[in-house]
C-alpha cells in the first residue's frame, strides 16, 4: 500500500512560526507525518510534484522523489524529500534531507530529479540505510484512484 496527501480536514495553520499544513506519507504498514511549509509551494504545487513525481516512477524512470517541505530554494538550507529507487517491479523510498549547499549547481524547483543521488544501501560507516519497499502496482493503485481527482493547479515555480 502507497498513499500521500495532507490531513483530510485539515487546514492551513501556524506550525513551527510558518503557514502549513500536516500531511502524511504511508508505505504498507508505516505512516510518517510531516509538515509542509506553505511559505514557497502551495497545497496545489506539492501535489503536482507528487503526481509528477509518481508519474516518472510508474513511467520507468529509475530515479525519481516526492518533495514534502519545500522552501525558497534561493534562501533556504535545505528541503525533505523522499526519493524514489525502481528497481523492475520494485520501489525503494528513503527519507531524505538534501542540503542545498553540498549539491552540483542550483536547484530548480520544477526539476528536483537531477539532485536524486545514485540509491545506497549502506551509510559511509556501513551502517544500513533505513528504506521502505512497495511495490510499482501500489503505486500504479494511489496514482488511479487519489492522484488524478486532485485538483490541478499552481505550477512549481
Amino acid at each position: 500500500m502507497f498513499a500521500i496527501d495532507f490531513a483530510p480536514g485539515a487546514a492551513e495553520e501556524m506550525i513551527f512560526g510558518e503557514r502549513a499544513r500536516y500531511g502524511s506519507i504511508k508505505l504498507d504498514t508505516y505512516e510518517e507525518r510531516f509538515v509542509a511549509p506553505l511559505v514557497y509551494w502551495t497545497v496545489a504545487a506539492y501535489r503536482r510534484q507528487w503526481r509528477e513525481g509518481i508519474r516518472r516512477c510508474l513511467d520507468g524512470q529509475a530515479r525519481s522523489c516526492l518533495i514534502t517541505s519545500m522552501r525558497d530554494p534561493q534562501t533556504a538550507n535545505f528541503i525533505q524529500w523522499w526519493p524514489l529507487y525502481r528497481v523492475v517491479d520494485d520501489v525503494y523510498l528513503q527519507n531524505q534531507i538534501l542540503l542545498l549547499d553540498q549539491i552540483h549547481g542550483a536547484f530548480v524547483p520544477s526539476e528536483p530529479y537531477a539532485h536524486v543521488p545514485e540509491r545506497r544501501t549502506v551509510n559511509a560507516d556501513g551502517e544500513r540505510i533505513s528504506e521502505w519497499h512497495i511495490r510499482v502496482e501500489d503505486l500504479q493503485e494511489f496514482f488511479n484512484q487519489t492522484v488524478r481527482p486532485w485538483p490541478r493547479g499552481d505550477e512549481i515555480p
